[in-house]
């Protein structure tokens, strides 16, 4: 595993503009944040880059807006909590294209941040193509004296702001935050191997998207437990009924890959043996437990049973490693939401070295008083899980010393 250069590793001077990567990707509703644990990891980062007296600016992201009129994906909200924790002012500049950031540096009042809205209201951002990402980039770029990523969450993306704004500032002067540092220190070891046997609890959504990761992880994998609508195309590839899950043909020769790739590499697959269904995708519909690992006709699965949070627990039994992403249901709704906080309590209570990623998850274990009894919380779900697959992500390039 490649090592990283960080904020120790160089020696900033006063008055240097400073762009730093952030992951804030935090949930809001009603205009408040609602788990700032992403928010609260970057603080160290910039109380250290404060305390050597740099300018700092901001670039983050939150969701994925399809235009700069969803006014939901703001990161206002965000700016408030930052300014709180620091006690400094904290400006939201609206429109970064409108001048190159760094120019409206000497404007702040001494002390304050700038925080760039929403890098993904700008097309540049995600661009399929290189050149518009450079072209963003090399916007963002000018004035820059040094690059700090600490964006753990989006270290796996080909984003202008990961990939191409660290190209364009120089990779000599590119170091990673606290935050990315450390995920990167933990995470290495299970990315590695872990220590024997290792479990994987895999929830949520998407198998699709969650399927590289899984398989660069079959050859040291023991045991792999798939909960939550993850489980469903598993499931289906099985010849067991899903009941009214829309199962695409993707997901569904995803699942078939992985079902034969786990039977290749020794691996066990423990999957839902009953489930909490309901005939409709709502918090008040009427829930009730399935017979058996079927979802009968006119139903949907919205949590794992009783019967499968038990057997998930046995699963668990002398496993020296567990990685966990993704709820076991819509653990958002009381009536969906026993499977999830299960599973949270096995793995908080649990003697092996426990990682956790992914905003649900952290999330869950926030709301359950549980997070202090994890070994590690990891900030980036999806990149936590692409650095098991390729630890060469795209967005560590830049930061390797």
């Amino acid at each position: 595993m490649p090592t990283l250069k960080t904020l120790h590793d160089v020696d900033l001077k006063p008055a240097q503009v400073v762009f730093v990567r952030l992951d804030l990707n935090a949930p809001i509703a009603g205009g408040t944040v609602g788990d700032t644990t992403r928010i609260d990891a970057t603080i160290p980062t910039l109380q250290r880059l404060l305390a050597a007296g740099v300018k700092i600016i901001i670039g983050a992201h939150l969701g994925r807006p399809a235009s700069r009129q969803e006014h939901k994906y703001s990161l206002a909200p965000v700016g408030e909590v930052l300014s709180a924790r620091l006690d400094k002012e904290v400006v939201l500049v609206d429109d970064p294209m409108a001048q190159p950031p760094s120019s409206l540096v000497p404007m702040l009042p001494s002390g304050a941040i700038i925080l760039l809205e929403n890098l993904r209201y700008h097309p540049g951002e995600t661009a399929a193509l290189r050149h518009e990402r450079l072209a963003f980039a090399g916007h963002l770029s000018a004035g820059v004296d040094w690059y700090v990523g600490d964006a753990f969450g989006v270290a796996h993306r080909q984003h202008s702001s990961v990939v191409e704004l660290p190209e364009c500032i120089g990779y000599d002067r590119c170091v990673a935050g606290d935050q990315l540092a450390l995920e990167y220190q933990m995470l290495s070891g299970a990315a590695a191997g872990g220590t024997r046997p290792v479990s994987l609890v895999m929830g949520g959504a998407k198998i699709a998207d969650k399927l590289a990761a899984i398989m660069g992880l079959v050859p040291v994998l023991d045991h792999l437990i798939i909960g939550g609508a993850m489980a469903m195309p598993v499931l289906k590839a099985m010849q067991i009924s899903t009941g009214d899950h829309v199962i695409s043909r993707q997901e569904l020769r995803c699942a078939e890959l992985l079902i034969r790739n786990a039977a290749a590499g020794g691996l066990t697959i423990h999957l839902p043996t009953d489930h909490i269904i309901a005939p409709a995708f709502d918090a008040h519909a009427p829930a009730t437990t399935s017979a058996g690992a079927a979802v009968p006709p006119g139903y949907l699965g919205l949590d794992i049973g009783p019967t499968t949070r038990a057997d998930f627990k046995t699963a668990l039994t002398g496993a020296q490693t567990i990685i966990w992403n993704g709820p076991m249901g819509v653990y958002e709704w009381s009536a969906f939401s026993a499977g999830s906080a299960a599973m949270a309590q096995t793995i908080a209570h649990h003697p092996a070295h426990t990682i956790v990623g992914g905003g649900d998850s952290l999330s869950l274990l926030n709301r359950t008083g549980l997070a202090g009894s994890i070994s590690h919380l990891s900030t980036g779900g999806g990149a936590m899980l692409a650095l098991f697959s390729n630890p060469k992500l795209p967005g560590l390039k830049a930061l390797w010393a």
